[in-house]
């Protein structure tokens, strides 16, 4: 068994789900099968962060070496490298032709036809966590040490909101499946619900004992699963904000790592767990 897992992605069909590990490489694995299909070496440091494309055709990985790199998935060719600082997450736009890092303090998007130059997103005072964007791709949410979120304009660069209502690191961040809402998980216990347009916090996820590291909405957006280091996931109900099912999971202290399948028949949990969503929800 690989070591420890950094970070889950499923890939478009749900068929499959790219692991990045604490060994510097990452791997895809058949969700059918269990076994490892492909293999992508070239990272010197934990491979923290890793994403399909939209079509499925390629795989970003972001590692503690201060690389992102793409790579082919059909035949594991590091196809670009984009210099750096240390990054904990990493995005592709709707449309495949945008990327984002969260890298050291400064995010950091390139567009893919024409990546050396890339844009930078300041604002952020402490180490970035995670990056995503929203369904329309106009915006991108980076999660940061410094207890915020921060969403910012993909074209014009400039900062739209600041998710400042946590009182703790906010490792991640994310926007519900219709682009109306985003979802932000905080090592102050909780996770908030946020509306997208406005920025106004909405309501509170709390129950778990320690630090939430993940949250994803459901791909119908209508569940909220968080992952804590109290070693137990959650479903919550996003309509009523209550907790609907808690799940025990055996696994080492950095627990928090997850993702839903594209389809909603699946959700992936560190340590190398794929459970059917009626599991839980």
């Amino acid at each position: 068994m690989p070591d420890a897992t950094e970070s889950i992605a499923f890939s478009p069909d749900s068929k499959y789900f790219a692991v990045g590990n604490s060994d510097n490489i990452a791997r895809i694995w058949d969700i059918t099968t269990g076994q490892i299909v492909q293999e992508f070496a070239g990272h010197q440091g934990f491979v923290q962060g890793i994403k399909f494309s939209p079509d499925g055709r390629f795989l970003l990985t972001g590692s503690a070496d201060k690389t992102v790199r793409l790579w082919d998935v059909a035949t594991a060719e590091n196809l670009r490298i984009f210099s750096s600082e240390v990054s904990q997450g990493v995005a592709f736009s709707p449309d495949g032709r945008l990327i984002a890092a969260a890298t050291g303090k400064i995010p950091r998007a390139w567009n893919l036809q024409t990546f050396p130059s890339g844009t930078q997103f300041t604002g952020h005072t402490g180490l970035l966590r995670q990056a995503s964007f929203s369904p329309d791709g106009q915006r991108v949410v980076i999660a940061s040490a410094d207890a915020t979120a921060r969403i910012w304009d993909t074209k014009s660069g400039q900062t739209l909101f600041i998710l400042y209502r946590h009182t703790d690191e906010v490792p991640r961040a994310v926007f519900s499946p219709d682009g109306k809402f985003m979802l932000t998980a905080s090592q102050d216990h909780t996770a908030l619900l946020w509306d997208a347009g406005t920025g106004k916090e909405l309501k509170r996820f709390e129950g778990h004992r320690d630090s939430v590291g993940k949250a994803a909405f459901s791909p119908d957006g209508k569940y909220v699963v968080t992952t804590s280091l109290d070693g137990t996931a959650r479903t919550w109900d996003v309509k009523t904000g209550q907790t609907i099912a808690i799940y025990e999971v055996q696994g080492p202290a950095h627990l928090g790592r997850i993702a839903f399948s594209p389809d909603g028949k699946a959700v992936a949990l560190a340590p190398m767990m794929v459970l059917s969503i009626s599991g839980i929800l």
